[in-house]
């Protein structure tokens, strides 16, 4: 009952096809410093501005460059 809940949630709510997602993932991770868990919550949240993505990394020890955050954003506008 839950797993199908959790299934109808995300078919209602996906933003993304899997083929695109995990296009995204393969972009995201070439860009340096993103760890496998920074990619899903970009991924999650998709983030439009500097300041979204500030709060993603608000709790890390390292934080994008000011380069990496732009390629970042625009990785996320090209699969939104």
């Amino acid at each position: 009952y839950e797993q199908k809940n959790a299934l109808e949630f995300l078919r209602k709510f996906s933003k993304t096809t899997e083929k695109k997602a995990k296009e995204m993932a393969e972009e995201l991770s070439k860009i340096s410093r993103l760890k496998e868990k920074n990619i899903i919550q970009i991924m999650d949240m998709m983030p439009k501005t500097q300041d979204d993505l500030k709060v993603l990394f608000a709790h890390e020890i390292i934080s994008p460059t000011e380069d990496d955050k732009k390629k970042i954003l625009s990785v996320v506008k090209k699969y939104s």
